[in-house]
């Protein structure tokens, strides 16, 4: 058993240095605690040691400890020992990617040396599996932390189990082996299809002369009113009458056509009066009447 599981770790580390050559490969300090049972006669106990592992490509990779744990006695009777692992594990990537972080998955075998009770021979084989998470930096810092479930095969039936938590810092060297995108085609130019060169266009006739503005209307020359008597005509009623007799009409007709000869617009004025004989309102109305015969004498021209 023990040539076996040294061969399994030559094997692992064998591995470790051929794809440390192409992959990206690091190696940390471990630090960490290990939890058993209290069924287990050793208490849990602290875990120290180093670390190193490489990515075989995006999804899988290997991870290498070599670890020592106290094991503090829980009866009486037992002696405080230590135990010294060797776990190699295969790892395989959740993200699919190796960027800065990796979520990943852990699983392997290795060789354990324990103290009687458990053990009359010096290592044991053990299986493991767990989680864990490792990220780098673009200066080579290297973070790592895992849990494991560490099984070991005994002289007796019930098997020697503990749950190892570490946590390493360490540096990273290597490639990432991230494959550079081809580059875009670069298509050749077309070249421009022909532009018709139009002529300019003719320029626009050119606009007939306005025709000359109309005359102005010929300005007339408006004469300011003016009173005109028509030779002091005055014509005489009998007393308390309104009609006109004939040497009265031969008087309208002269004034009328004197106003046959005054060019221009103009209006003509005829009055009505009466004596102081009689009342007021007689007089008011008999003056009316007398304007009135007056007006209707001359002719429609006049």
């Amino acid at each position: 058993m023990k040539i076996t599981t040294l061969a399994a770790l030559l094997l692992l580390g064998g591995g470790l240095s051929l794809a440390a050559q192409e992959g990206q490969t690091w190696a940390t300090l471990q630090g960490g605690e290990a939890f058993r049972k209290d069924t287990n006669v050793y208490q849990n106990g602290m875990a120290y040691g180093a670390g190193g592992g490489t990515w075989f490509s995006d999804r899988w990779g290997l991870d290498l400890k070599a670890l020592r744990t106290v094991q503090p006695a829980r009866y009486i009777g037992y002696p405080d020992t230590h135990e010294y692992l060797g776990l190699g594990s295969i790892l395989f990537n959740l993200g699919g990617t190796r960027d800065h972080w990796q979520p990943y998955l852990a699983a392997g075998a290795g060789g354990s040396r324990l103290h009687a009770p458990f053990a009359t021979s010096s290592t044991k084989l053990n299986e493991h599996a767990g989680v864990g998470l490792i990220g780098h930096t673009d200066s080579g810092f290297t973070f790592q932390l895992d849990a494991k479930v560490v099984n070991v095969s005994t002289d007796y039936a019930n098997h020697f189990r503990e749950v190892l938590t570490m946590a390493g810092i360490g540096y990273t060297w290597g490639r990432r082996n991230t494959v550079a995108a081809a580059p875009m085609p670069v298509s050749e130019p077309q070249p421009l299809p022909p532009v018709a060169v139009q002529p300019p266009p003719a320029p626009p006739a050119a606009l007939p002369p306005p025709p000359p503005p109309p005359p102005p209307p010929p300005v007339v020359a408006s004469l300011p009113p003016a009173k005109v008597v028509l030779d002091e005509t005055r014509l005489h009623f009998a007393n308390g009458k309104a009609e006109i007799d004939e040497a009265g009409r031969a008087v309208i007709r002269s004034a009328a056509q004197d106003l046959k000869a005054y060019q221009g617009t103009y209006r003509l004025v005829v009055t009505g009066y009466a004596s102081h004989t009689g009342g007021q309102a007689f007089n008011l109305r008999l003056s009316r009447e007398r304007g009135c015969s007056g007006k209707s004498t001359f002719p429609p021209r006049a």
